[in-house]
Formats: C-alpha cells, structure tokens, sequence
C-alpha cells in the first residue's frame, strides 16, 4: 500500500544533536512522490524470492507474512524493486534520505513524528523498550500524522543515497561511531529536547535557500539508513537520525521501505487538501496486487505489467503539524 505525498519543504537534520552527521540543519524541498505504508513485509519478500529463484533471508525465527523482511542487504533491495517495476509496469525505487525524513516527520517538527517527549513513542514504535528483541508485524503500532507505520523503530530502513558525514556540501568525512550491527547494536547517546523550525538561517540569521530534492553524495562506501530498530533506544528512533551500512550488508536490523516516483500507468489518484486526514480512498485493483496492504492479506495468481500497486490518499494539510 502506498501513499501519495504532495511536494514541500522542511528543515532536515538537528543543529543540537550531540551527533555531528546530523548538521547543519538546513532546508530542503522534495517533489511529490508515493511511499510505502509499511515497510516491505516477508510475504511481499518472499513472492519476489518464490518468481526470481532467490533465497528467501532468515527470520531468525520471529515469524514471517506481516513481518518486515530482514536479513535484506541494500544490493537485495535494489533488485526486489527492479523485479517489481517490471512486473507491474511502475517506477518504484528506495526514497532518498531527505524524502525518507520528510515523510517520517509528516509536518511535525520535534525528536519523533508525535513530538518531544519520549514517554510517546511506545505507542508509535517497537524499540528497546518494548520489542521484546525481535521484530514486530507491520502497522501495529498508531501511524504518523500522514498514516505512515513503522517510521520509527522496528528496522532500520535503507535509503537509496551514498551516506556522507554531515550536511555540508561536499563533505564526505564519515562518523566515527560505528555503524549498527546485528542484536547487539544500540544507540544511547543523550540528546536535549529538540524544537526543529520550517526554516533554517545562517550565523547572520538570513534564511538558507532550500535544496532541491538532494540526493547524497555521488559515490561512497556505505549507504544511509534511516528509522532505528527494534533494539535502539528511544534517541537511535528520532526522524533525525542516521547511520550507515555497507551495501551488501545483511542482518536482523534492517530492512527497507519503497518509493515511487510520476504518475500512475493506471488508476490515476489525486489529493485534496483538509485539516483532518481522512479515512483511506480505496480503489480496486487486480485480483492480484504484488506490492499490497500486507493487512489485506496475500494475493492470488500471476502478476502482469499492467498491475498496479494499490495506494490510499488522504486528504492532508502538509503544513502545522506539531503533534501525532
């Protein structure tokens, strides 16, 4: 299930994290795109495992159908969305980091998407807290302003760019730190309150032009991941945050999310604004739907180009979200 998100600008990344890879906070104005409502599940996973004669990963026995697909490497992703551009005739890819950001942040400004205070994000994520160290069903937890699952915690989630050191141009120095790794990887770095702002000003306080639909350095050794897992504490969760995987990387903390970009071949969508979001506006599809609502259940027979991805609008106000 995808959701179809108009074009804006935000202030991407944190002048006051104490983690140097998340400045300068700058503004950035992405176009509109569609991104995933939950991240690629094990059924979704494995079918494309089942077309292609691929291996399908370890679950590392936490179960598969809902679950996110882990044990995903960034190479792997890139296939899987190949695969399924070509059978269901769309352009579907990894969002960059700067749309993964704007999308998990949904016009909300503060440390996650349901604002400053930690004591919340139980109830919008699984991380140390309350996975119970392993994954969990995608959506079971309340979505973000723009009806987004999973943003925050439960895998990690890859982004299409090469990962840079910070937000200045042309910096490629990479963070220290080392990247997560498996069970064992957790973030636990204080951070103060955060209050992010729409705009972003330089030490003469003039406003920063935005960036247009930044897309990472040119090359690199490591490809950004956004979101946190289900064994990152509650600052390893913030929209802000990032880290880092080799691209052949494999493990029981990442997994991925899609994104596409341009018009529908079929079944045309548009969005209309409101201060509320409302219900879903479904339409129908093929019996069969390859990249489906995995709460809908798993689909039947076989996948041509002329299948298309379902996907929900809502009618969104993109702008003073403060709050989930």
């Amino acid at each position: 299930m995808m959701v179809w998100l108009p074009g804006g600008t935000f202030t991407m990344g944190q002048d006051d994290s104490p983690h140097s890879d998340e400045k300068p906070a700058h503004p950035v104005r992405v176009s509109a795109f569609s991104i995933g409502q939950y991240p690629v599940t094990f059924a979704e996973y494995d079918r494309f495992c089942a077309a292609t004669g691929r291996e399908k990963p370890q679950d590392q026995g936490w179960g598969r159908d809902r679950q996110p697909a882990i044990n995903v490497s960034w190479d792997d992703a890139q296939v899987y969305w190949v695969w399924l551009s070509g059978e269901t005739g769309e352009t579907y890819r990894l969002a960059t980091e700067a749309e993964w950001e704007y999308a998990c942040r949904a016009g909300s400004t503060g440390r996650w998407s349901c604002g400053d205070e930690a004591s919340r994000l139980g109830d919008y994520a699984w991380f140390s807290k309350n996975s119970g160290s392993k994954t969990h069903p995608v959506g079971e937890k309340l979505p973000n302003a723009w009806h987004l699952h999973d943003m925050h915690g439960n895998v990690w989630e890859w982004c299409q760019d090469w990962y840079a050191g910070d937000y200045d141009v042309g910096c490629g120095e990479e963070r220290t730190a080392p990247a997560p790794s498996g069970a064992g990887a957790v973030r636990s770095s204080p951070h103060p309150t955060a209050h992010l702002q729409s705009t972003a000003a330089d030490a003469s306080g003039a406003q920063q032009p935005a960036s247009e639909n930044p897309s990472g350095p040119e090359s690199g050794s490591y490809r950004v991941i956004r979101g946190g897992a289900w064994n990152d504490v509650a600052d390893g969760c913030r929209a802000a945050c990032r880290y880092r995987c080799a691209p052949s990387d494999r493990n029981d903390i990442l997994g991925f999310r899609l994104s596409r970009t341009g018009p529908w071949n079929s079944n045309p969508l548009t969005l209309v604004g409101a201060q509320t979001p409302a219900p879903p506006q479904k339409r129908s599809f093929a019996p069969y739907e390859v990249f489906r609502d995995p709460l809908a259940g798993a689909g039947r027979g076989n996948a041509t180009a002329t299948d298309a991805a379902p996907e929900v609008v809502y009618p969104l106000n993109l702008v003073g979200f403060d709050k989930c």
